[in-house]
This record gives structure tokens, sequence and C-alpha cells, in this order.
């Protein structure tokens, strides 16, 4: 009996990083449980050990430069290449198909937070941002109290604040940001990628 068998076609997976095939053009994402970064490279995707050394070199160069990054990091007593890792981790996180060292240069970190309390709130090159209005951490508290249904008052009760006091910052905040109420501004916090998960 003959058997029909069709030859299967290769298939290239079609990633924004992998439009450019330089060797220093790669995107890096997180991976939660973990809390340890891999990259996609030429349309490979690599674990954080196979970074090439002028690729550690720019994540190295970048976290020097971050003198909360390094305050923060340092105090958990993990070996300097983890603490890369790590800075790389939290600021680069998010997987969105756009390099974040592209063709050698490095990109501005992302909106990617790892929790409520995500670590890159200290960090002095990191800037989250709702339609490129920049936040601060009072912001991201009201975003995590709104995204988790709370009324106002217990909202209030949650941040150690007056209603009234979190009723002005939210208002303040629904300028900042160009939405007018809850709904509208946790939509665009999850639309940048600001609800902590």
């Amino acid at each position: 009996m003959h058997t029909k068998t069709t030859p299967l076609k290769s298939f290239k997976q079609d990633f924004t990083t992998c439009e450019n095939d330089s060797s220093s053009t790669v995107e890096f994402f997180a991976i939660r449980k973990n809390m340890t970064v891999m990259f996609f490279q030429n349309g490979v995707c690599k674990r954080w050990e196979d970074l090439h050394p002028q690729l550690f070199t720019i994540m190295a160069n970048a976290y020097q430069k971050d003198a909360g990054a390094k305050q923060y990091l340092e105090s958990w007593n993990l070996d300097y290449n983890r603490q890369v890792e790590l800075f790389t981790y939290f600021g680069w996180g998010t997987l969105d198909h756009q390099p974040d060292i592209l063709n050698g240069v490095l990109q501005p970190c992302e909106n990617f937070r790892h929790g409520e309390d995500c670590p890159s709130v200290r960090f002095d090159t990191k800037q989250f941002t709702i339609n490129r209005h920049p936040l601060n951490k009072r912001d991201l508290e009201i975003i995590d109290v709104a995204a988790s249904g709370l009324s106002n008052l217990v909202a209030a009760e949650k941040l150690g604040i007056a209603i009234s006091t979190y009723n002005s910052q939210k208002a303040d905040l629904f300028k900042k940001t160009g939405t007018d109420n809850i709904v509208s501004l946790v939509m665009a916090a999850a639309k940048e990628k600001l609800i902590a998960s």
C-alpha cells in the first residue's frame, strides 16, 4: 500500500523584531512565574543566558546609569548578572512585538508592571504613561484601586486618604490622562498594559 505525503513548508514567525536580521535587534519579555527574561532575536526565542555579551553590555550600562534601580536591586544581594536581568525584566517585560534593542540602541522602558507595588516605580529610567502623559506613584495606586472595583469610600480608606482627597486626585488623573470616568480610565490603563496582575 502506498501512502501519499505532502512535504511540509517551512514556517517563519512574523515578529516585528525579525524584520531586521541584525543580531543587535532583540525584544525582551518577562516570564512572571520566576521573574526571568527571555527574548526574540532573528525570529528565534532565546533564554537570558544566551544574550550576546554586546547586548548584555547595553543592558548593564543602562542599569549602571539608573541609581534608583541599582539601589533597589543591589539590596536583594544577587549576583550582578541577575541584577541586570531583573532590571531588564521590570523595564522591558512586555511582549509587544516592538524591539527593545533596535540596531544596538536601547529603546525606552515599557509600561510593564509585575504587580501593584512593582519595584520599577523606583527606577529613574522608568516612566509609566497613559496617552503619553506621565503618571506618578499615586496615579498608579488610584488606577489599581479603580481596577479592583472598590467603591470610592473603600478606595479612599485603602489609600489612607479622605474621600474628598481621593475624588480630587481621581479628577486630576482623569484630566491628565484624557479620560472622564473610572471605566474609561481603567480601559486606558489596560490598553497601556498598566493594570497590575
